[in-house]
């Protein structure tokens, strides 16, 4: 970030304030740029376009964004670089990430350096909107082996401090980096947090002492929020982000919900393709506004969310979101096609005794197999109330066996998720 990029997250800050009548015209404006810049460099957009006979003229209007098609993950990982990535732009000078690959199709992510800063100051405005202030000092957790050890030029002015930390390492190390960096704001993944926070409970570490912990990446559920609050004694803000979006949206305490980052980017909210009425959940599909190296343009995110019902309260005009449901294969899918979300196995297995770490994969569409990382007092009532409760969850649909483990591994490489479904195609 340089300095003039200071100006840039003013307008970011300014903009949540905005009408809603003012904030289409954001999106609108930055769409039919995106949409004339992804014709006329990119082949993807292009063949895309010329197949259903449109241009960029026709999307005059929000509204006209539905005459585009959706494009999928998988649609993206097998199209070539050349295919997908704009002929104007220099790939050398792109910074490129991955996804972590959990639906089994990892994305290689190519951005130019003025869109990753301006995803970037969205990210800032999140926090700081949250509460985080200029002078503190962060610790984020990275999904990197070797972490950036630079540090940019505001932070030799006591500013937006920051220190990664790798969760390649072991959480001893962790804690040792926390003590010692004695960061204002922790940010990782629910997981990453869980596992530090056990270290800290274990070890009867006082001296990490948090004003706020901020997670995104993997959904935060009630027990992982009620953990982590009773360790750090810190408030947990929720974020909702992706390598393909950026900042998505941000949990605000006031509204009780989500504001969606709408001069960042286009969220729709579909079922079948059709918009969903507030309330009702749906799937994610994103328009990232600043996305010129490698458009995503209604691009299928794979998460599934309730739209709120409620407006704004706090005084901003970003458009709300209830709840973040979770990946599509979070869910698990019954034969009559019932979807469950994630949320109620969490409630089904955390309040039995003797559970240490648990996992649940839907193997195929009339199994589903528990494995549980038992304590000392895990005994054959533990395993018969799991049973039961999954029996009254599932209304005995489908079979379910359960495994005793001795450890439940995890892949730092990865977004481990405790609930997941290898029927996620049938969503």
């Amino acid at each position: 970030m340089k300095l003039h990029n200071l100006f840039d997250l003013y307008i970011l800050q300014k903009n949540q304030w905005r009408s809603p009548e003012a904030i289409k015209q954001i999106q609108k404006k930055k769409l039919k740029k995106l949409v004339k810049h992804a014709y006329q460099n990119v082949p993807y957009y292009r063949e895309l376009f010329d197949s259903l006979k449109i241009k960029p003229q026709d999307i005059r209007k929000l509204e006209d964004l539905y005459l585009i098609p959706l494009t999928s993950k998988e649609q993206m990982q097998e199209l070539s670089l050349t295919e997908k990535i704009a002929e104007n732009i220099d790939i050398k000078g792109c910074k490129s990430s991955t996804t972590s690959g959990t639906t089994g199709i990892p994305l290689k992510i190519y951005s130019e350096p003025a869109d990753r800063t301006s995803i970037n100051l969205s990210w800032i405005r999140a926090f700081l909107t949250s509460g985080m202030r200029p002078w503190y000092k962060m610790a984020a957790f990275s999904g990197e082996r070797s972490v950036n050890e630079k540090k940019s030029w505001y932070e030799y002015l006591g500013l937006m401090r920051r220190k990664e930390i790798s969760n390649w390492d072991k959480p001893e190390i962790w804690i040792e980096k926390l003590r010692k960096w004695k960061p204002h704001v922790l940010a990782g993944d629910t997981v990453t947090l869980k596992l530090l926070g056990e270290a800290v409970q274990e070890s009867q570490i006082k001296d990490i002492s948090l004003k706020m912990i901020f997670n995104s990446a993997v959904l935060m559920d009630d027990f992982s929020r009620q953990f982590l609050e009773s360790v750090f004694q810190s408030k947990i803000i929720d974020i909702y982000g992706s390598d393909e979006g950026g900042c998505l949206a941000w949990e605000c305490e006031k509204c009780s919900g989500y504001h969606i980052c709408s001069d960042m980017v286009i969220v729709e909210i579909l079922e079948n393709g059709k918009p969903v009425s507030p309330g009702q959940e749906g799937e994610v599909v994103i328009t990232n506004l600043h996305s010129y190296a490698m458009p995503f343009i209604r691009y299928k995110q794979e998460d599934v969310v309730v739209l709120s019902k409620k407006k704004p309260v706090c005084g901003r005009s970003f458009p709300l979101l209830e709840h973040i449901m979770g990946r599509t294969e979070d869910f698990i899918i019954l034969r009559n096609g019932r979807k469950i979300p994630p949320q109620p196995f969490y409630h089904a297995i955390k309040t039995v005794t003797g559970v240490r770490k648990w996992r649940i994969v839907q193997e195929s569409i009339d199994k589903l197999t528990v494995r549980i990382e038992p304590q000392r007092d895990f005994d054959r009532y533990s395993r018969q109330m799991i049973e039961s409760n999954l029996n009254k969850l599932l209304k005995d649909e489908i079979k379910i066996e359960i495994f005793l483990v001795d450890s439940i591994p995890r892949d730092p490489s990865l977004k481990f998720r405790t609930v997941s479904s290898k029927m996620r195609g049938n969503f």
